[in-house]
């Protein structure tokens, strides 16, 4: 019976994620992601050359940053709450970013973490229509994976959106409130 490659790749990769999820990278290697995949070994080498060259595969299939085409096209904060939400459901991408930058592959998974994030914010300048200064829009990821990861709902999507947004004067000539740093309370 002849195999098919296509689904046995992602028979590993698939049976790879599941192990990470559970094991981290401490349970992660060759002969037990043959075992949770139902398959000898050899095919990983076969097909991937190595175990790093699996761990490359996954970083290339995983988004780090929702794709900006993948989200509602409404409003900023709506885009940010979608990001926040897709953020919080992303639990192989911090298990990546934790590798240590001494693993060969920690350079791929960097820079593909640098594209993904690129898109997402070319998404976010392109929602704002120009609102968002370009030093304070830098800030907004690091806010969006604090709450994200972090647990705590602290702040509103329309409070994060202060954080980085210009000030607006409303008819009634009162500002909209801006915060300087990330309120100490959430840390």
């Amino acid at each position: 019976m002849p195999r098919d490659r296509q689904q046995t790749t992602s028979k590993i990769i698939q049976a790879a994620v599941r192990l990470l999820k559970k094991e981290g990278f401490a349970g992660w290697g060759i002969n037990a992601i043959a075992r949770e995949a139902g398959i000898d070994k050899v095919l990983i080498y076969r097909y991937f050359t190595s175990l790093d060259g699996l761990l490359g595969e996954i970083a290339e299939g995983t988004p780090f940053w929702p794709n900006p085409e993948d989200l509602t096209n409404s409003t900023a904060q709506v885009f940010i709450q979608e990001t926040i939400s897709f953020q919080k459901k992303n639990n192989v991408a911090p298990l990546l970013l934790a590798l240590p930058n001494s693993h060969p592959c920690h350079e791929g998974i960097r820079e593909k973490f640098s594209k993904d994030l690129e898109t997402w914010l070319e998404g976010i300048r392109n929602q704002s229509s120009g609102h968002i200064d370009e030093s304070q829009l830098m800030r907004l990821p690091a806010l969006i994976h604090f709450q994200a990861t972090s647990g705590l709902n602290r702040l509103s999507v329309g409070e994060l959106w202060a954080q980085v947004s210009p000030p607006l004067e409303w008819d009634s000539g009162t500002e909209f409130v801006m915060f300087e740093e990330l309120p100490t309370e959430l840390l």
